[in-house]
């Protein structure tokens, strides 16, 4: 048991070291580096079958109470372009 726990704290203080990381990979690009980044993403995500109609559909449930109307249009926007519809 105390094995898994030393796994589990491994793991957990090196998820802050890959958010730091990722903090620094991203915190100088752009807007629209950003968008063709997390498009690129999402279609790598949506092929390979990690991602597919049913989460995004969650997600935007899940956002939308707190999103504006122009945010609204800007997520339909991204959307259409990651699923090619």
């Amino acid at each position: 048991m105390s094995n898994k726990f030393s796994e589990y704290n491994y793991k957990n203080e090196h998820k802050n070291d890959d958010l730091e990381k990722l903090i620094s990979k991203y915190s100088t690009k752009s807007q629209s580096e950003l968008m063709n980044e997390f498009i690129k993403l999402s279609s790598e995500k949506i092929k390979n079958g990690t991602l597919n109609k049913s989460s995004i559909e969650n997600i935007k449930n899940t956002i939308f109470p707190y999103l504006t109307d122009e945010q609204k249009k800007s997520f339909y926007s991204i959307i259409s372009q990651v699923t090619n519809e």
